[in-house]
């Protein structure tokens, strides 16, 4: 989680590099950081592995560290490395905004 986004990406191809298909990273806070790390990662293994983003780090004593919106805004912008989950991004008894953001990505 504190490694330097290119870190990130040296482990990720690492990791490619040893057969695996996939691999996640728990991004730091920030959202231009977690856009540079997914960023770096992406150019390093390519469009077939599967990156991950295990994010309840969003989530801090069962509130949201940002708003829903904000979660969705966020989520567009990973959309475009292709990610194939994100994991925890609110708080995950909110059903509600779960549902709002599934018919948003969708």
């Amino acid at each position: 989680m504190y490694m330097h986004p290119s870190q990130y990406a040296a482990e990720a191809r690492a990791i490619s590099e040893l057969g695996f298909g996939l691999t996640r990273c728990a991004p730091a806070s920030g959202r231009s950081r977690i856009l540079k790390r997914l960023r770096l990662m992406r150019e390093a293994v390519g469009p077939d592995f599967d990156l991950m983003v295990d994010a309840p780090h969003l989530v801090a004593h069962g509130r949201p560290q940002l708003s829903v919106a904000a979660v969705e805004k966020l989520a567009g912008e990973l959309s475009q490395y292709s990610i194939a989950w994100l994991e925890e991004p609110l708080p995950p008894a909110d059903h509600t905004a779960y549902r709002r953001l599934k018919e948003w990505i969708s």
